[in-house]
C-alpha cells in the first residue's frame, strides 16, 4: 500500500476575489518581473497569509486592510509545499483587503508555468513566452491560491516588445506606448475562474479568423509562415463551438476564443478559458503532408478542448479528486461533436478502440486507481492524468448516457451546468442532476464505478433454458487475480442482441449473478454496441457460434471489435486459451473496420513480442502474414477516388503489419518507394508514410538510417518530424540504436518529442535492453528534464512493461528503490506488474501456442 503524503492545500479562510497582474517577460534574458494586487476576503482574523509560489522570488509586499498599510515582518518559503508565508506582527482583521506583491522569476525550459518556446524564422532562433498552468503551475508565474475552488477574476496587463503580440484569456482593451521599444497591452477582465485556466502568451504570430453564427470571433494563431495550415482547425472550431452552444443550452460567455499553436508543448492541448493552447501537431494540418489519421486527431482534440469551455471552465471540479468530471466528459463528448461534423468518419467505432479499450487495459491492473481518487500534493495530482481519468471516465459517461437515454442525459447536463456555472462541483452533483431528470438511482449505481478501482468480467454459462451470468473483478494478470481478495459486485447495465432480433434487450445486473432466457440454436451477443465497461467471458462453444456472424458482419463494428478484444484480454489473464483467441482472429481476415483491425494488430503484436527470439517466432510470422495478406491485397498502395474513410486509415496498418511479419513483396515495395522519395522522384502519400518508414527501418541499414536522419533534420512540420523521429528508433543494428538514444538526449530533439522516440526504441528485444541500460546510465538527465511531476515522466518509464522476463521486474524494482521518483511511483508498480504478467503468460501458454501453430501448419 502506498504511503499517504501530507496535504499541501492552503488554509481556506483567505479567499481571493480578484487578481490584477502586470507581467514583463524578457525574451533575451529569459526572465520576467511582475506586480500583482490580490483583492481578498479574510473570514477569520489571522497574522499569517499563505500563498502558493514556486521558483518565483518575492520582492516588496504590502497588505492594505481597513485603510491601513502593513508590511510583513517575515517572509518564509516552504519548497516542499511550494508556498510562501507572510507573517505579520499583528493579526489582520476579518473582512476585505488587498495584497500588493512584487516578484520576479525565470522563463523556464520545462514547458510548465511561464516558460520559453523556441523556433526558427529565416534561419534565426525566435522565442515565445507562454504558459501551462494545469495542474499546479500558476504558482510558477505569480503568487496565488493555486487550487481549483479558489475562483477569482483576473485583470492581465503585459509589457512586451513592439514587434510582438500578446494573447490572454480575453480580448485586448488597450495598447499604449511604454519605454523605448515596448508597449503595454491590457486585457478585459476574465470571468470568475480557477488559476490553472489562466494564460498569457507573447511572441510573433500570424493568425486567421472567422465568426460563429452566434457572433463569437474565433482566431487561430501560428508562428509566422504557418497560418495556411490552420484552415482546417478554424473550420472545425467554428462548427464545434456552435454545436456545443446548442447542445448545452448555455452560451459561450466571451466574445472571442483563440486557439494557439505552440512549437513546445507538453501535452496535446490545454483548455485555458478563451485562449486554448496546442502542440502544433494537434492543431495544424498541412494538405500535402498530414495524414487522415492526424487530421482526425486534430478534430477530436479541438472538440475535446472546446468542450472544456463549459465542462471544466464554466463549471470546475472542486478538487483534483474529481478531475475525471473535466476529462472524462470531454473525452466522451468530443466524439459526439466530431460525429456531427464528419458523419462519414463513423468516429464512434473508434471510441471503443481509443478510449474504452485503453481504459480496460490500464484498469485491469491491480495497481490502478478509482476514477475518484483522493490526492494531496502535486506529485499525486500529476499521476492521475491517465487513461482511468480520461478514457474510463469517458466510457462510464457513455454507459450511463445509454442507460438513461440520450434526451434525459442531455437535459441532466444542462441542469448541472446552469446550477453550478462560475462555481465548483463534485461527482455527486453530476449524479444528482442526472438522477433528478431520469428518476433512476444513478448515485447508488455509479458510486461503484467511480469510487472503486477496476471493473467486472461477466462469465456466461449455458444452462438448459437460460444463460447464467456471474461477475468478478477482471485482472489482466493471472498472478494478480490469484492474489486478489476484491469481492466487489458492480451494478451493471447490460444490453444484448439475439440472432434475428430487430432491437437490443437491456437489463440491470444488480447483484453477483442473474439469468437470461435462452433461445435454442441462436447466437446471442452480450454488451451490444460495446457500451458497457466490462468484459464478457463466453464458453468456447458460444465463441464458436459467433465466428460466422463475425465473418458475415451480422454485428455492428463495435460488437465485432469487442468480441476479439475481450478474447485476447481473457487469454492474457489465463481465463481463455491463447490459441482460442488466435483461432478467433482468423474469422476477421475479411474485416473492413479500422478500429477492429487496429486492435487486432496490437493484440497479435503482444503475443509476437512474447515469442520473439524463440523457436515459435517464425511460425507466428507466417500466421501474421496470413492474417494481413487479404487486407493488403484488397487495399493496395494507392488511395482510390472516393474510397471509404476507413480504407484510407487501414492502408497504413496493412502495409506496416505485413512488413512486420516478413512479407517480402511488401518489404521490397516499401524500400523501392522510400528510395524514390529520398531521390525526389516520387511522393509517399502521408496516409502510408509512417508505415513505409517503419518497414524500411526494420529492414534497413546505415544507409537508410542516414537518409531518415537527414529528413528529420530538414523537416519543419511537427507531424512529419514525429513520424521520422519514431522511425529512427526502429532500426535494429546496435550502433544505430545507440546513435538514436544519444540523439534523444541531445538538444536536437524537443523535450516533448523525446518520450515518443524512446518508446520506439523499446519496441524491439534489442532496443528494449539498450533503452533500459541507457535510461539507468542517464538517469540524472531524465530526472532533471522530466522528474518534477507533470504528464511526461511516466511516459519515459512505462514502455518497460514490454519486458517478459521476471529478472527485469526484479532489476526495475531494485533500481527505483534506490532512485525513487514520486511523480511516477504508480507507473513503476504498473510496469513491474505487467512484466510479471508477461512472464507468467508465456510460461503458461508457450506449449499450447506451439501445438496450435503446428496444427495450422505454420510450423
Amino acid at each position: 500500500m502506498r504511503k499517504q503524503k501530507k496535504s499541501h492545500r492552503l488554509p481556506a479562510h483567505f479567499k481571493p476575489n480578484r487578481y490584477k497582474i502586470m507581467l514583463h517577460p524578457d525574451l533575451e534574458k529569459f526572465t520576467f518581473r511582475g506586480e500583482e494586487t490580490i483583492s481578498f476576503n479574510l473570514t477569520k482574523s489571522e497574522s499569517k497569509i499563505t500563498l502558493h509560489v514556486h521558483e518565483v522570488k518575492i520582492g516588496r509586499v504590502l497588505l492594505r486592510s481597513q485603510g491601513k498599510g502593513i508590511k510583513p515582518a517575515k517572509i518564509k518559503y516552504d519548497p516542499k509545499s511550494e508556498s510562501v508565508v507572510f507573517e505579520f506582527d499583528k493579526k489582520i482583521p476579518r473582512g476585505r483587503g488587498e495584497l500588493d506583491i512584487h516578484f520576479k522569476g525565470i522563463l523556464n525550459d520545462k514547458m510548465r508555468g511561464f516558460y520559453k518556446s523556441k523556433y526558427e524564422l529565416r534561419g534565426r532562433p525566435e522565442y515565445i513566452a507562454t504558459t501551462q498552468f494545469e495542474a499546479t503551475d500558476a504558482r510558477r508565474a505569480f503568487p496565488c491560491v493555486d487550487e481549483p475552488a479558489a475562483k477569482a477574476i483576473f485583470d492581465i496587463t503585459l509589457i512586451i516588445p513592439k514587434s510582438h503580440r500578446a494573447i490572454s484569456n480575453t480580448h485586448e482593451t488597450s495598447v499604449r506606448e511604454h519605454e523605448s521599444g515596448y508597449k503595454i497591452v491590457e486585457f478585459a477582465p476574465t470571468p470568475k475562474m480557477s488559476t490553472y485556466l489562466l494564460a498569457f502568451i507573447v511572441g510573433k504570430f500570424d493568425y486567421i479568423e472567422a465568426k460563429t453564427k452566434e457572433g463569437i470571433m474565433l482566431r487561430i494563431f501560428t508562428t509566422p509562415g504557418k497560418k495556411h495550415q490552420a484552415r482546417f482547425a478554424l473550420d472545425v472550431a467554428v462548427k464545434t463551438l456552435s454545436y456545443y452552444t446548442k447542445y448545452f443550452g448555455v452560451s459561450y460567455p466571451m466574445p472571442i476564443l483563440d486557439l494557439i499553436a505552440l512549437p513546445d508543448f507538453a501535452s496535446g492541448a490545454m483548455e485555458n478559458w478563451g485562449a486554448v493552447t496546442y502542440r502544433e501537431s494537434a492543431l495544424l494540418v498541412d494538405p500535402e503532408h498530414s495524414s487522415i489519421h492526424n487530421t482526425q486527431w486534430v478534430a477530436l482534440v479541438i472538440a475535446h478542448e472546446l468542450a472544456h469551455q463549459w465542462f471544466g471552465n464554466l463549471v470546475t471540479m472542486e478538487w483534483w479528486t474529481h478531475l475525471w468530471l473535466n476529462e472524462g466528459f470531454a473525452s466522451w463528448i468530443e466524439y459526439l461533436a466530431v460525429d456531427h461534423i464528419f458523419p462519414e468518419w463513423n468516429i464512434w467505432t473508434q471510441f471503443v478502440r481509443q478510449d474504452l479499450s485503453r481504459a480496460l487495459q490500464l484498469d485491469a491492473l491491480e495497481n490502478t486507481h478509482p476514477i475518484e481518487i483522493p490526492v494531496r500534493n502535486t506529485d499525486e495530482i500529476g499521476e492521475i492524468f491517465d487513461a482511468v481519468s480520461y478514457s474510463k471516465g469517458a466510457s462510464v459517461i457513455r454507459m450511463i448516457a445509454d442507460y438513461i437515454g440520450e434526451k434525459k442525459f442531455r437535459r441532466g447536463l444542462g441542469h448541472y451546468l446552469k446550477r453550478h456555472q462560475y462555481a465548483n462541483a463534485s461527482t455527486r452533483d453530476l449524479w444528482g442532476a442526472l438522477e433528478e431528470v431520469s428518476g433512476k438511482p444513478i448515485r447508488n449505481i455509479m458510486k461503484y464505478w467511480t469510487e472503486r478501482p477496476g471493473y467486472p468480467v461477466l462469465r456466461i454459462s449455458e444452462k438448459e433454458k437460460f444463460f447464467e451470468i456471474r461477475q468478478h473483478r477482471f485482472f489482466s494478470s493471472a498472478v494478480s487475480r490469484k492474489n486478489s481478495r476484491d469481492k466487489t459486485r458492480w451494478p451493471v447495465p447490460i444490453s444484448f442482441l439475439r440472432q434475428g432480433a430487430k432491437k437490443t434487450e437491456a437489463r440491470l445486473l444488480k447483484k453477483g449473478q442473474m439469468e437470461v432466457k435462452r433461445s435454442e440454436n441462436r447466437w446471442i451477443k452480450f454488451n451490444a454496441g460495446a457500451v458497457g465497461v466490462f468484459r464478457t467471458d463466453y464458453p468456447i462453444k458460444m465463441l464458436e457460434q459467433l465466428k460466422k456472424p463475425i465473418e458475415r458482419k451480422d454485428f455492428p463494428a463495435e460488437d465485432r471489435f469487442s468480441i476479439q478484444n475481450d478474447a485476447f484480454a481473457l487469454s492474457e489473464s489465463g481465463e481463455l486459451p491463447t490459441a482460442a483467441a488466435m483461432e478467433l482472429a482468423l474469422s476477421y481476415r475479411f474485416e473492413n473496420d479500422y478500429a477492429t483491425w487496429s486492435d487486432l494488430a496490437e493484440n497479435l503484436g503482444k503475443i509476437y513480442m512474447l515469442l520473439e527470439g524463440t523457436k515459435l517466432e517464425e511460425g507466428f510470422r507466417k500466421f501474421g502474414q496470413e492474417m494481413f495478406s487479404i487486407l493488403t491485397a484488397r487495399l493496395g498502395w494507392e488511395r482510390k477516388a472516393k474510397e471509404p474513410h476507413f480504407d484510407s486509415l487501414l492502408r497504413g496498418i496493412s502495409i506496416s503489419q505485413s512488413g512486420r511479419y516478413g512479407d517480402e513483396k511488401v518489404i521490397k515495395e516499401a524500400r523501392k518507394r522510400f528510395s524514390a522519395y529520398v531521390a525526389g522522384k516520387s511522393r509517399i502519400h502521408p496516409d502510408i508514410r509512417q508505415a513505409v518508414y517503419s518497414v524500411v527501418a526494420k529492414n534497413g541499414s546505415k544507409k537508410e538510417y542516414l537518409q531518415v536522419l537527414e529528413l528529420y533534420k530538414k523537416t519543419v512540420l511537427h507531424e512529419e518530424k514525429n513520424r521520422l523521429g519514431r522511425t529512427l528508433g526502429l532500426f535494429s543494428a546496435k550502433t544505430l540504436t545507440l546513435r538514436t538514444l544519444n540523439l534523444i538526449i541531445s538538444d536536437k530533439v524537443r523535450i516533448q518529442d523525446k518520450p515518443g522516440m524512446l518508446a520506439a526504441v523499446w519496441s524491439s528485444p534489442l532496443g528494449r535492453e539498450m533503452a533500459w541500460a541507457f535510461l539507468k546510465r542517464n538517469w540524472r538527465y531524465f530526472l532533471k528534464t522530466y522528474g518534477q511531476g507533470g504528464h511526461l515522466f511516466p511516459r519515459i518509464i512505462s514502455p518497460a512493461e514490454s519486458f517478459n522476463s521476471k529478472k527485469y521486474a526484479t532489476d526495475i524494482r531494485k533500481f527505483f528503490k534506490s532512485h525513487p521518483v514520486s511523480s511516477a511511483a504508480r507507473t513503476v508498480e504498473q510496469v513491474i506488474e505487467q512484466i510479471i504478467s508477461n512472464a507468467d503468460w508465456i510460461g503458461r501458454e508457450y506449449g499450447k501456442i506451439e501445438n496450435w501453430l503446428r496444427e495450422k501448419k505454420y510450423l
